[in-house]
């Protein structure tokens, strides 16, 4: 899936469970960050990422010393109970936020590696997700 996508569903799915955990209580302007960077941080092994475009390090010194292929660590259930501990350990809406995001994303590949999803496909789904995200947001903040 394009990143695009993965950071609607991130927010998405960030903005249902923590309206459903919190009922409203907490700081978009942190939430919503970390859903975006979390929802595209498992991509940082990818050199078109725009998560490995922004952090120049990662290309030199992880990718060329092999410690990083795309859908390898950062794509295991590894990386999600690191994640998991790192939400519940720092206690703040932008970790939770990347928390969920980082979740999300590796959902999504993995249902996209079953069901195979085209780029018109993923465009139609990021279309929608965004709709919904926008109805979401509305009916909060409404």
């Amino acid at each position: 899936m394009m990143s695009r996508t993965h950071v609607a569903f991130g927010v998405t799915a960030t903005i249902i469970l923590i309206n459903i955990k919190t009922g409203n209580r907490f700081n978009y302007w942190e939430l919503i960050p970390g859903a975006v960077i979390g929802s595209t941080m498992p991509d940082v092994d990818t050199n078109s990422s725009w998560m490995a475009q922004s952090i120049p390090l990662v290309d030199d010194v992880l990718r060329k010393t092999g410690f990083l292929k795309h859908r390898g660590i950062t794509h295991s259930i590894w990386a999600l109970i690191i994640m998991i501990i790192l939400a519940f350990t720092i206690r703040n809406d932008f970790m939770l936020g990347f928390a969920v995001g980082y979740t999300s994303h590796i959902v999504l590949d993995k249902i996209s590696g079953i069901i195979k999803i085209t780029c018109k496909c993923d465009k139609k789904i990021y279309n929608i997700v965004w709709i919904l995200n926008t109805a979401l947001v509305c009916r909060i903040i409404f």
